[in-house]
């Protein structure tokens, strides 16, 4: 954010990284579990984390944003 200044550029990409991450651990979730409702159960809870992740840097990026603006004027 800080070197590109576009805060849109920065959460997609963050974002897109934080999805893809999620994803790779849901499928190991899967893959090392066989019971189903404890497959279900982790997948619920790495989709709330992934959402609070992504909650956590539109916070982060736009207070960030907010301080540099504020560092300008």
């Amino acid at each position: 954010m800080r070197r590109t200044k576009r805060l849109n550029f920065s959460f997609w990409v963050s974002t897109i990284v934080n999805v893809v991450l999620t994803g790779a651990g849901v499928l190991w979730w899967y893959s090392v579990n066989e019971d189903s409702f404890i497959k279900v159960f982790g997948a619920v809870f790495y989709a709330v984390a992934c959402v609070n992740v992504i909650v956590l840097e539109l916070f982060a990026l736009v207070s960030m944003r907010q301080k540099s603006t504020s560092e300008k004027g």
